[in-house]
């Protein structure tokens, strides 16, 4: 391991110090890792100053037993006490920098498994926390979930008595009713009587409304076709009542004719004067024109006796009766 790694590994580890709390358990490690790494150190600059200086060697044993690490010497070199001065010194300075070096990528290892445990457990200080939030809720939540289960035990427990109540109730009613059947088959009251008679009283009646009621609509129905009946022979009346009159219009202009053609005839109306009362008659429409312009067709003497010769034939071979005498 490089000396850079081994420092930024104590800073590391110091700050780490410096923000724990007294009883955290690495504080221990990070000092004996501080201890390898000065005593490592130490042992690299005594090696060369021992090969510089003619190879003499430097008694390290003293110096580790008063920095007060004789653990590592023990557990490092742990045979070579037994010899003398000289043998064990050598020999540590042979395998002490081997030792140490795995010392301490033991401890960078057990430091990285420490960090990861922390980290960890911090991991599950958290989830232990909102685990604790979630048991609170739900401790809430079934406190109040006991609360309404515990009245609706109560609310069945009310419900039940009630239903019990109501059978025994419906129980009585039920008896109370069979046994007035049973009475009133055998003995059939006197308002039972009465009522009976009065409903099929009420059903005659009923039967006697419908049937009048029936009779009443024949009636309206047969008022009504009458009425119809009626209606058409009006109109029927009407329209010979209006032929009759465009008739009894017609013969009083052929009679008008009549009397003006005899008037010509008999020599009291000039040509002038007819041709002046046709002159006025124009003004009443067309018809008056028509029949103007007829007579003047038919001003011949012989014409107007003919005429005249066949109405006096038709009146005399007329009925009596006739209205149009």
């Amino acid at each position: 391991m490089s000396e850079a790694d081994q420092r930024y590994i104590l800073a590391q580890l110091q700050e780490s110090l410096a923000s724990a709390d007294s009883d955290n358990p690495y504080r221990i490690l990070v000092q004996k890792y501080e201890e390898l790494v000065r005593a490592q150190r130490k042992i690299q600059s005594q090696s060369g100053d021992g090969v510089g200086s003619g190879g003499q060697p430097l008694s390290l044993q003293e110096e580790l037993e008063m920095s007060g690490l004789d653990y590592i010497v023990g557990r490092s070199g742990g045979g070579t006490q037994s010899s003398g001065p000289n043998s064990g010194s050598l020999g540590y300075h042979d395998s002490a920098p081997l030792s140490l070096q795995e010392e301490l990528e033991t401890c960078t290892i057990q430091l990285r498994i420490y960090e990861q445990l922390e980290v960890s457990i911090q991991e599950l200080e958290r989830n232990n926390q909102r685990l604790l939030f979630d048991h609170t809720n739900d401790k809430k939540t079934i406190k109040t979930q006991l609360a309404t289960i515990e009245s609706l035990e109560n609310r069945c427990d009310e419900l039940q008595l009630s239903v019990n109540e109501l059978s025994v109730e419906l129980e009585k009613e039920k008896r109370h009713r069979q046994s007035a059947q049973t009475q009133g088959e055998r003995k059939p009251s006197c308002a039972q009587q009465y009522q009976d008679e009065e409903v099929s009283g009420l059903l005659k009646e009923l039967q006697e409304m419908k049937a009048q009621r029936t009779r009443d609509l024949r009636k309206i129905t047969d008022l009504e076709d009458n009425i119809a009946n009626v209606i058409q022979e009006n109109a029927s009346l009407e329209q010979r009542l209006t032929a009759i009159s465009e008739r009894e219009q017609d013969f009083k202009t052929m009679q008008e004719e009549l009397s003006t053609l005899e008037d010509i005839r008999q020599g009291h109306l000039c040509r002038r004067c007819l041709r002046i009362a046709d002159d006025n008659r124009s003004c009443l429409g067309d018809e008056d024109d028509e029949t103007a312009s007829l007579i003047e067709s038919l001003m011949s003497e012989a014409d107007q006796r003919y005429i005249l010769a066949q109405l006096q034939e038709s009146l005399a071979s007329a009925d009596s009766d006739n209205p149009y005498r």
